[in-house]
């Protein structure tokens, strides 16, 4: 397993975009085009959002929690591109 950097990112960042894009397009082979909610203006403000990088520092995988207080958050927008699943991330 390769050593991977987590940090936090801006719901506008280009790793944020990029790799929810990807996540999107996967969701929808599963359960159709235009069945995935837009990303919601809202979410922004409520969801913090960590990306994990290879040794290359490139982007590979996403994730965001939404919470809700301070014992309480949901898992959102997880996303591990193709080729670095199954490397625990």
């Amino acid at each position: 397993m390769k050593n991977f950097k987590i940090k936090t990112a801006s719901a506008k960042s280009v790793e944020i975009k990029i790799l929810t894009d990807e996540l999107h397009k996967d969701l929808e082979l599963i359960y159709g085009k235009g069945t995935i909610e837009e990303f919601a203006e809202e979410n922004e403000k409520m969801l913090v959002f960590y990306v994990a990088y290879d040794d290359n520092e490139t982007a590979v995988a996403c994730g965001a929690l939404k919470h809700y207080d301070d014992q309480t958050a949901e898992i959102k927008r997880m996303y591990v591109k193709p080729n670095h699943r199954g490397r625990g991330i």
